[in-house]
């Protein structure tokens, strides 16, 4: 089955730029924004997906991250060659977008341990053979057990 991802990540919705997820090539066309790029797009760094004049503030996760140093149009490469900073006055008023957090119902669970002092862990865990080594060297025999996995360099750490 075909499934179609995203080139972008949008970080909000007032944002004027997204982040490319991987390298953009001019001409590549960005369906969710209706935008086409213009030239190359490093990995991880931010396109326009409007017009923004010389002078006006850019704007990712809905805070002004600079200001415009040239027209930029739709689809550019938004980088230090257009883009400056500049003054303004900032809102310190972090947190106001901040929601309650939905848990699920019912909790979520996982197969571990709880130990005396209140902590969880897992009961094993798979690691490179040498860290392995090196835990089991460091804790008392008591506490670890590594066995050799038929995978390639890997050990089970057991905590006990």
């Amino acid at each position: 089955m075909l499934t179609r991802s995203s080139l972008t990540i949008r970080l909000h919705p007032n944002d004027d730029v997204v982040i490319a997820r991987g390298q953009l090539v001019g001409g590549t066309t960005l369906i969710d924004e209706k935008v086409t790029v213009a030239g190359l797009v490093p990995p991880g760094h931010k396109v326009a997906t409007r017009t923004i004049a010389k002078g006006q503030p850019v704007k990712r996760y809905n805070q002004i991250i600079g200001f415009a140093s040239r027209d930029i149009a739709p689809g550019e490469h938004v980088h230090l060659h257009n883009l400056a900073m500049g003054t303004f006055d900032r809102d310190y008023a972090f947190g106001i977008d901040a929601r309650p957090t939905e848990f699920v119902t019912p909790p979520a669970t996982f197969m571990g341990i709880v130990r005396d002092d209140g902590r969880v862990a897992t009961t094993s865990a798979s690691c490179r053979r040498s860290t392995a080594r090196r835990r089991s060297r460091a804790a008392s025999p008591s506490t670890f057990a590594v066995r050799r996995s038929p995978h390639f360099r890997t050990s089970t750490v057991s905590w006990r």
